[in-house]
């Protein structure tokens, strides 16, 4: 398969845009995408501060570098829920690519307020899943 734009052999097919793009015109499209939804929609202009919640995931952290280099003043926030294995996982995460790529990071342990999943849970008879779709 070849890129739409340069028809060099393409590495993301988006089958929502009919698309298909190597690396540097996907990055490229998403630039350009990030940007018209940021004016289509008035979410924020440069001189607004902007807390970014990032879950360490591939979205929000593309979300804050993009923000960052289109010239917006982002800060990631991760809340660490202090679910064991997977939150120590998704912060060392979010924590290594906001080092690796200078990026502002805010960490908010619930355990310090005593709302950790785990202690929650405690608390309640309802699903764990339900807690952390609240918090």
């Amino acid at each position: 398969m070849k890129c739409n734009i340069c028809k060099a052999e393409a590495l993301v097919k988006l089958r929502a845009h009919n698309a298909a793009f190597c690396r540097d015109c996907f990055l490229q499209f998403f630039s350009r995408q990030v940007a018209k939804g940021i004016e289509k929609e008035h979410l924020c202009t440069r001189e607004d501060r902007i807390l970014v919640a990032v879950s360490g995931g591939k979205d929000s952290l593309s979300l804050l570098y993009e923000l960052i280099h289109q010239g917006y003043d982002a800060t990631g926030l991760f809340i660490d829920l202090g679910i064991p294995v997977s939150s120590q996982a998704a912060r060392r995460t979010v924590e290594d690519f906001c080092a690796k790529h200078g990026l502002r990071l805010i960490v908010k342990e619930l355990v310090e307020d005593g709302l950790d999943i785990p202690t929650v849970k405690e608390a309640i008879r309802r699903p764990v899943c339900s807690v952390c779709g609240k918090l």
